[in-house]
């Protein structure tokens, strides 16, 4: 509850007799988007992360657990915690998961070394198998993708292979460090004051990506608990401040 991990109960509505039809709502203008997270699995692609205020209902075979944000998650995610979700073991049923929006959602689909930039705060979920970062808006996007996607995965190999010959010390070190990258990323995220950051969000992987976006995001999202609350107020100072703070 204090970082902001996710609700601590939910309701399950099931019929006692023949199926029926159930009207939701997921507020003043929002829609909700259902998706078929069997299709995604068939897709090979992996888990899907989502903001938990997006979550509106799910299927009974939909596993759901909250997991703490890296630096890749934090920069479009911009809180403590995410959801993640995938269907359980058996697909040969619908696994179907409502996210809720504003005024629109649609899904986009990245292929294997794609990249693609959206604007900050505006998506609501990703597959787990695609990295993003923070770019200034005074910056171009990388145009060899591919050579830097060749490095990233040669470093990639190189720090797994490293990894292994560590100690327990040298993992906490790498998790206060990751941990320190993720703080930093969210300090930028809430400077941002939207606009002169974009998410830029690379598939690296070798199966597809799907990113779920979002129109008219206007609120600053930090999460829930007590860590989102100081998230949100600390985001409104910078919002309703006119100092540059250097950008």
């Amino acid at each position: 509850m204090f970082c902001g991990g996710g609700d601590v109960k939910l309701n399950r509505i099931a019929t006692s007799e023949k199926q029926r039809e159930i009207l939701l709502t997921a507020g003043e203008g929002n829609v909700v988007e259902k998706i078929d997270l069997t299709k995604l699995a068939g897709d090979n692609s992996p888990p899907l992360l989502f903001l938990q205020p997006a979550y509106l209902c799910s299927s009974s075979n939909v596993a759901i657990e909250s997991v703490p944000c890296d630096a890749s998650t934090m920069s479009w995610a911009r809180a403590p915690y995410v959801y993640k979700t995938c269907p359980l073991v058996d697909l040969s049923t619908p696994a179907i998961l409502c996210l809720a929006g504003k005024t629109m959602i649609w899904c986009e689909r990245i292929e294997p070394g794609e990249s693609r930039d959206y604007a900050l705060g505006n998506v609501i979920a990703t597959t787990a198998n695609v990295v993003s970062k923070l770019r200034p808006t005074s910056q171009t996007h990388p145009e060899d993708r591919k050579a830097a996607t060749s490095k990233h995965g040669r470093s990639q190999a190189n720090a797994i292979s490293a990894s292994a010959k560590t100690s327990r010390d040298s993992s906490i070190r790498a998790r206060l460090r990751e941990c320190a990258a993720a703080t930093k990323i969210l300090f930028e995220s809430m400077r941002a004051r939207e606009g002169f950051f974009v998410c830029e969000v690379t598939n690296e992987s070798d199966a597809p990506a799907h990113v779920f976006i979002q129109l008219n995001k206007g609120n600053f999202y930090g999460g829930s608990g007590l860590v989102g609350i100081v998230i949100k107020l600390v985001s409104s100072i910078f919002r309703m401040s006119h100092l540059s703070l250097g950008h």
